[in-house]
């Protein structure tokens, strides 16, 4: 598995998290992988969810809809 080491962190932040971890009772370990946890399965959520809706878009054409005309010429 794994470690991570958090440097540097705000003193803030350090009482916060242990103070969510008591709350929920567990360790500020398993607090912060709860939370990482949490944020990586709502962004792969938000994904899917934008991923669907780009698949979902109805087709409007072809190719041959979007050539470009350059000089009066047709170019495919």
């Amino acid at each position: 598995m794994t470690h991570l080491n958090f440097l540097n962190l705000e003193p803030e932040l350090v009482e916060s998290l242990k103070k969510r971890a008591l709350k929920n009772g567990r360790s500020v370990d398993m607090e912060y992988r709860a939370i990482l946890r949490e944020v990586f399965m709502a962004i792969k959520e938000c994904f899917f969810l934008f991923l669907g809706t780009l698949m979902s878009i109805f087709e409007v054409g072809d190719a041959k809809d979007f050539n470009r005309i350059q000089n009066g010429c047709l170019h495919y």
